[in-house]
């Protein structure tokens, strides 16, 4: 007995859905209202998102001197993991400390909200490691990027973090 009545619900409401189906697509105005719809809710995000802002730079690296580089008559290194996949990971490891992160903010704009609230600096540390993107385009380049929502500091975090790391390896190398 339960299990006609099931079987009966769920028949009347596969009619139901059937029918309204039908009608849908028998009257024009409704069969573009699904459309009309969707690029009205695409214009509203459009209009009302925040605005973000992208940043890139690229950074060509290298283990050996740049002669054995064009040659590719490599002295040394590891033949299983690039130059540009070591610095990464390399630039991985340094955003993971927050001197080095705190020395990119204090190439930027934010350096000054730092010195006006002393409590803003895990926030700020926090944005920046949000803000920068890096990633490996090949065996020795390097593409360094910032998004934020302004476009002077996206830029200043892009550049700093390039020249912060750049500053770090010469010092490394020269220890």
């Amino acid at each position: 007995m339960l299990h006609s009545v099931f079987i009966t619900g769920f028949l009347m409401v596969r009619l139901i859905i059937l029918r309204l189906t039908e009608s849908f697509f028998r009257n024009r105005g409704l069969y573009q209202l699904p459309v009309v719809l969707m690029i009205l809710l695409a214009g509203l995000y459009v209009m009302f998102a925040p605005r973000v802002y992208v940043s890139k730079g690229t950074l060509y690296v290298q283990q050996d001197s740049l002669l054995a580089s064009l040659t590719n008559s490599s002295g040394g290194g590891s033949w299983w993991i690039t130059p540009s996949q070591a610095a990464v990971n390399e630039f991985r490891e340094l955003m993971g400390t927050n001197a080095f992160v705190r020395t990119i903010a204090s190439k930027t704009d934010l350096e000054h909200g730092i010195m006006l609230d002393p409590g803003a600096t895990d926030r700020v540390i926090w944005e920046i490691r949000q803000a920068v993107s890096f990633s490996s385009l090949g065996d020795n380049l390097v593409s360094f990027g910032a998004t934020f929502r302004d476009p002077k500091i996206t830029q200043q975090i892009a550049q700093a973090s390039i020249d912060t790391y750049l500053q770090w390896r010469l010092n490394a190398d020269q220890q």
